[in-house]
């Protein structure tokens, strides 16, 4: 079997403040922490999963401790993508998916790893189609996969395919690699096309999801959610509440009276009678409307009237 390595040391700041209490990979995501969804489907496809961690730190090793066959290695600071990987290379000693914790994509494991290893690439980047990649990285590959270019966030892209930040490394990758690399995708994998290594391009094929900023932390999860409420079997919520399209956390309390529409109610909230919500993230220590409230909620109903 294959390995697995999962990125999990950033800050989290497009998605402040949320990530002011919690690391990215930890925020609840349908009242389970966002990382698990990965982490789970690796889990059940490698032989061991690894992270490296370091912004609240004592959150996630708390969670991979009592995760089986996972382990981590903590950085004082985040050291960069891909001096992590130059640290930990003695992790590396076979062959090995490497991809960011905060991914929300229900890839195959299985056809990843043999269409890397049919390739006989050193590296492979897991890649999806995006309808305006300007945001992004983009890969050009020729006709067989290998990728001959990359654009970072171009105003005139030559593709429409981006890393999907998944990524599966031999271990002879390290034969090539600069000790001085700090970024995967803007210094090491550049550098490795330049170099003549084969780096290919493996089309992800399934939904794929950048939970990068707090307003699409909020609605991705009412995307997937629908017109429904999920509320966890130890949260409380009276009969005289009324809820629409929200999702309550393990030990939340709502009372009587409270009226919460397109919400995300974080674990241990206590939202008292009367209270009056909409497109919120409502936490134990603060709430977060998100600023154009407005217009997402008619773009959420717009998706969920499909």
């Amino acid at each position: 079997m294959s390995k697995a390595y999962l990125l999990a040391a950033g800050v989290g700041s497009r998605l402040r403040p949320v990530t002011s209490v919690l690391p990215k990979p930890l925020v609840p995501f349908l009242n389970q922490p966002l990382v698990s969804y990965q982490h789970n489907n690796l889990l059940s496809h490698t032989e061991h999963v690894r992270f490296n961690i370091s912004y609240l730190a004592d959150h996630l090793a708390q969670y991979i401790e009592a995760s089986p066959r996972s382990s981590y290695c903590l950085e004082a600071e985040p050291l960069g993508s891909a001096r992590t990987v130059w640290e930990e290379r003695a992790y590396f000693d076979q062959t090995t998916i490497v991809a960011c914790a905060d991914i929300m994509a229900s890839y195959d494991v299985e056809r990843l790893l043999y269409i890397h290893k049919h390739s006989g690439a050193m590296v492979t980047i897991a890649t999806v189609e995006v309808d305006d990649p300007r945001r992004y990285g983009v890969i050009v590959s020729d006709r067989n996969g290998r990728i001959v270019q990359f654009q970072e966030k171009p105003d005139q892209p030559l593709s429409n395919t981006i890393s999907s930040g998944i990524y599966v490394f031999e271990p002879g990758v390290f034969e090539h690699w600069e000790s001085s690399w700090k970024d995967l995708g803007s210094n090491t994998f550049p550098a490795l096309v330049a170099k003549g290594i084969a780096v290919h391009a493996a089309p992800l094929e399934c939904n794929w999801y950048d939970v990068g900023k707090i307003d699409d932390y909020l609605l991705l999860q009412l995307q997937f959610l629908g017109n429904a409420n999920m509320v966890h079997p130890e949260a409380s919520v009276s009969p005289g509440a009324t809820l629409d399209c929200v999702i309550v956390g393990s030990g939340a309390v709502i009372e009587s009276g409270a009226e919460l529409s397109h919400c995300v109610v974080w674990p241990g909230t206590h939202i008292h009678t009367g209270r009056t919500e909409q497109m919120s993230i409502l936490t134990p220590t603060f709430a977060y409307q998100v600023e154009c409230a407005t217009e997402m909620e008619r773009q959420v109903r717009r998706v969920l009237s499909r």
